[in-house]
């Protein structure tokens, strides 16, 4: 389900999807923090250089952040 191959290419817009509806003005829950080990943040700093170089992401000013969750491999890497 989560193959490499799959990440580099979009998946098919079709034409039912749906937006999402931001509300204005709308006050922020705040959450915790928390940090990675450094073996992890060194991994999520190189794929996220990796990616906006490519162009598979880009940067966002959205205020909220997101968990970011590793799984090992079969051959131990974490990417």
């Amino acid at each position: 389900m989560f193959a490499k191959e799959d990440f580099n290419t979009l998946i098919y817009h079709h034409k039912w999807d749906h937006s999402i509806k931001l509300i204005l003005r709308a006050k922020l829950k705040t959450s915790r923090v928390y940090l990675l080990s450094p073996v992890k943040q060194t991994e999520l700093d190189a794929f996220i250089t990796k990616n906006l170089y490519i162009g598979r992401i880009k940067l966002s000013k959205f205020p909220i952040v997101m968990l970011v969750f590793f799984i090992k491999k079969k051959d131990s890497l974490l990417n």
